[in-house]
This record gives structure tokens, C-alpha cells and sequence, in this order.
């Protein structure tokens, strides 16, 4: 009985006579939260590594690692144009990684000059920057402003040209330009023409490979050919 009655004294919801009820107070304001998902910080993109490219002398190696590399991006190379030019130029960098000895002459000529400075630092300092010179200025300040001022300054720079009656008006073109897909033989004329030296874009593939793989270069052609449609 004691069993029931306490279940009817927990049920028991109303006001009895006599009794106030307990106003709740306002609920604590609560913070909008954000439903948008949380986008992942962008990391930074690796680094680009400087590679020991052969020499160009050196034809037996380069023709192996074309032979390679070709097979490798014929078997991984699908997608479409952007996916393709970004998995050839990642699959070159990383097998010439793989196979080149990259950066030792660096490193190696950076250890050197760290202990010769280590060693010997005001020597090393000496030789970097060279002998020091001697001399004295013979004219004043004002000397060098007024030869400054005279020489790269145009008083007449405001006024406006006109028109030059000598300019030479080309006539209108006769011949329709050709807007064709570019030919095989064109790509590699302008690839032997560019200079073996020059640094590499954004890819890391510098114009050197392309000069010594004519399989790459004819694959390259390929893609180049699908993008200019």
C-alpha cells in the first residue's frame, strides 16, 4: 500500500490549495550554432623538388627513362585532358627523383662553405664580398641631383603626342589564319628552339626532358592537340 501511495504522490502534477507554484525563470540564452560542415584548412602544397637532371650527352639514360616512363603513364594516364597533363608531369618528376642523383652538388657545396666559414670567418667574408675599396666623392650632392634631374627627366612628358604621319599602316589581312591543331613538326621545332637552361614552370618538368624524349614529347603533342579543340 505504502508502495502505491508513493507511486500517486510522483504522479501527482496539480496545485494543491494553498500551494504556489514555482515560476521557472528564463532559460539561458543559447549560442546559434553553425550548421554549416566545417571545411578542411587547405595545407600547403608541397614544395617542388629541384631535380639532377643528365647531362645531355648522356643518351643511353635518357632513352631508358623515356622508354620507362612511357609505359608507365601508358598504363596510368586516363581521364580527361587535366587529369593526364598532371599525372604525366607528377610521373616524370618522381622517377627522375627516383633515379637522378637531385641536389648532392649543392648540399655538398653548402657543407663546404659552411665549415670554411666556420674555420675561418672574417677570411671567408673577405672573399665573399671581395677587396675593399678606397676613394673620395670629388663633387657635392647637389652636383649629382642637378646631373640626375638634367639627364633622366622630360619637361615635355604632360603633352600629348598626337598623331605620327609617319607610322606605318599595314593593309588588312588577305589570308585567313590557320587555326588548325598544331603539328608534330611544330611542337618539336619550337622545343628544340627554346633554351635547355631555361627553369621549369609550375609542372617542374623543365624544356631538357622534352628535348631528349621523344616519346614524352609526342605524348605531350597529344594532349595539346585535344586542347586546342
Amino acid at each position: 500500500m505504502k508502495c502505491l501511495e508513493g507511486e500517486g504522490a510522483s504522479q501527482h502534477t496539480g496545485i494543491l490549495p494553498g500551494e504556489t507554484q514555482e515560476e521557472t525563470g528564463p532559460e539561458a540564452p543559447h549560442r546559434a550554432r553553425s550548421i554549416q560542415v566545417a571545411q578542411p584548412v587547405p595545407q600547403r602544397p608541397p614544395e617542388k623538388v629541384r631535380v639532377q637532371w643528365p647531362q645531355a650527352c648522356k643518351m643511353t639514360v635518357w632513352q631508358q627513362f623515356d622508354e620507362d616512363t612511357d609505359k608507365v603513364l601508358e598504363a596510368t594516364a586516363k581521364g580527361d585532358v587535366d587529369r593526364r597533363l598532371q599525372t604525366m608531369t607528377t610521373i616524370i618528376v618522381s622517377l627522375a627523383v627516383e633515379r637522378a642523383d637531385w641536389h648532392r652538388r649543392r648540399r655538398k657545396e653548402r657543407a663546404r662553405k659552411l665549415a670554411s666559414f666556420i674555420a675561418n670567418p672574417f677570411g671567408f667574408t673577405k672573399q665573399l664580398l671581395g677587396q675593399k675599396l678606397s676613394g673620395r666623392l670629388a663633387c657635392s650632392k647637389e652636383e649629382i641631383d642637378l646631373h640626375i634631374q638634367t639627364t633622366y627627366s622630360d619637361p615635355e612628358r604632360q603633352q600629348e603626342l598626337g598623331h605620327c604621319n609617319i607610322l606605318i599602316e599595314p593593309p588588312p589581312p588577305v589570308k585567313e589564319f590557320d587555326s588548325r591543331e598544331p603539328l608534330l613538326k611544330e611542337v618539336q621545332d619550337v622545343v628544340k628552339r627554346a633554351r635547355s637552361s631555361s627553369a621549369p614552370g609550375p609542372s617542374g618538368v623543365p624544356y631538357k626532358v622534352y628535348k631528349n624524349c621523344p616519346l614524352l614529347l609526342k605524348r605531350l603533342w597529344k594532349i595539346l592537340k585535344v586542347t586546342w579543340r
